[in-house]
């Protein structure tokens, strides 16, 4: 039918073939009278099937009175903030009451030097009724003022008791404190996502704030923590302990539960940040379902690979079902070949460096284990030697893995996979599948 926009089977689409017309012209037409023949139930069960095309929303926007708060629910799920939306927002009556209650969703993309008023931007959404996922990026908390920040402590907004996920990247904030005061005014966050976020000092909780260290700590709602290119022991010192410090901390201060935390991922450990993270972990327990680890060391730590072997243990997360291991990087910068003295220097240290990749492995006890996944970085056959791949192999048989995957980035070739296959002869195909990831462009 000429005219006709949607891609079928769309329900409106359908709707428009019964009436015999386009989209467009049913909008544009009286035609949208006779809509008055649906039952209103239909026409709403219509406008859901269309809830990721705003093109045809604000089309069916336009057909009739009835069909608007649908649409406007759609339409507004998702924004991405701009300084005139926000301003809309902050100073309309109409969009405060029509718009501002469908928002559940918003993308804040810095940087801010480029608005003309900051902190309309801040104090727009801190009053949105079901405003539950904020992703925020590319802003220095330095700029704002001070004001703007108070009501992100108030306990009795509506963002503060209902949003569910926070996404925080390339944020800067003058001290750590004011990034923990800033978490901890969210009562209800189930997903927190902290990279690449950098502050001036760890400072400490302001006087008006509770007591950075309380006799118990309540429990924590969160589901999911991804921490990346950060200062992991500082974030999780917080977390567990409450406080705003980056020495380790002594087991017996209180700790915060972790009743629902399922996923986890801190893939660019420290090794001096080994201990804590192991601490972590055994304090999760039995709840991790999802683990994501990887360690920052270079070809000659092995030392620092003892140390992650000896702090790193997976026997308490008895239900994991998922591990990926990141930051196996064969190849260093400058690269250097393996050689036969090499490999006698290799031997002559505390352990192979990546020897904490079949330790930590070897420590899972998990039923429940479904696959693993290895992220190995190589730009030469040579460098696979690092690994010790018949430790490896008698891991993954001793484990009887359904599945492990080797996420292969570096070289081009289709002699990778061959060369794994060859060193990974000793693994039982009958217990576990090998699969082999080239992830494109990398």
């Amino acid at each position: 039918m000429s005219g006709y926009t949607l891609s079928p089977p769309s329900l409106v689409g359908v709707m428009c073939l019964l009436l015999g017309t386009s989209l467009s012209e049913f909008a544009l037409s009286g035609r949208h009278r006779l809509i008055a023949r649906f039952a209103p139930e239909l026409c709403d069960r219509i406008l859901d099937n269309l809830h990721d095309s705003k093109r045809d929303l604000s089309v069916c926007s336009t057909v009739c009175r009835s069909w608007l708060p649908t649409c406007r629910y759609h339409l507004f799920a998702e924004v991405a903030y701009q300084p005139d939306f926000a301003q809309l927002l902050y100073t309309s009556t109409h969009a405060a009451e029509t718009i501002a209650p469908h928002i559940r969703k918003i993308i804040f993309k810095g940087p801010l030097s480029q608005y003309t008023d900051k902190n309309v931007l801040y104090r727009s959404f801190l009053h949105l009724n079901r405003l539950t996922k904020l992703y925020l990026e590319r802003i220095s908390w330095e700029s704002m003022d001070p004001l703007t920040l108070t009501p992100f402590t108030a306990p009795k907004l509506a963002t503060a008791s209902n949003l569910a996920v926070l996404d925080l990247k390339y944020i800067h904030f003058p001290s750590f404190a004011v990034l923990a005061e800033f978490l901890d005014s969210f009562l209800a966050l189930q997903e927190l996502s902290v990279e690449s976020v950098t502050w001036d000092c760890i400072g400490s909780i302001s006087a008006g704030s509770a007591s950075p260290v309380a006799a118990i700590l309540p429990p924590s709602s969160l589901k999911k923590l991804h921490i990346a290119f950060c200062h992991n022991r500082v974030v999780l010192n917080w977390l567990r302990y409450g406080v705003t410090s980056d020495i380790v901390q002594d087991d017996k201060a209180p700790q915060r539960l972790f009743p629902r935390l399922a996923a986890l991922s801190l893939p660019d450990i420290l090794p001096g940040d080994a201990e804590i993270v192991g601490a972590f972990l055994v304090a999760l327990g039995e709840c991790l379902e999802c683990l994501e680890v990887g360690f920052l060391l270079n070809e000659h730590a092995g030392r620092d690979s003892d140390a992650i072997s000896d702090a790193i243990n997976l026997a308490p997360n008895s239900h994991v079902k998922h591990i990926s291991l990141q930051g196996i990087n064969l190849f260093q910068f400058p690269s250097r070949t393996m050689t036969r003295a090499s490999s006698s220097h290799s031997s002559m240290l505390s352990s192979p460096p990546y020897a904490w990749v079949s330790s930590i492995l070897s420590t899972a006890q998990s039923a429940d284990l479904q696959d693993i996944t290895l992220h190995i970085w190589f730009s030469a056959e040579t460098q696979l030697d690092m690994i010790n791949w018949t430790t490896l192999s008698q891991v993954i048989n001793d484990l009887k893995i359904p599945q492990i995957c080797f996420n292969v980035s570096g070289l081009e070739t289709d002699r990778v996979e061959a060369w794994l296959q060859a060193r990974l002869v000793l693994v039982d195909p009958l217990n576990t599948t090998l699969v082999f990831d080239f992830p494109a462009g990398v």
